[in-house]
């Protein structure tokens, strides 16, 4: 991806942990994937599409396997 490409998702500032060091709060597909304009997508090389592609697979299965367990 470009250099001077500008991404409008800002960061996301997490709250503060449990005593315990634990942090426990409810995460979407959306809050951990990276959305991209069509003139964004059109700038990717197949192998950044296809490596795009394996990681929200990847996320998406982490997800669907937390949420069988609650």
């Amino acid at each position: 991806m470009p250099a001077d490409v500008n991404l409008s998702q800002k960061p996301q500032v997490l709250g503060p942990e449990k005593q315990d060091g634990s942090c426990e709060a409810s995460v979407s597909f959306e809050d951990v994937t990276v959305d991209f304009s069509r003139e964004e997508w059109q700038q990717l090389d197949p192998a950044q599409r296809c490596l795009y592609r394996d990681v929200m697979l990847e996320l998406y299965s982490h997800l669907f396997a937390v949420g069988e367990h609650n």
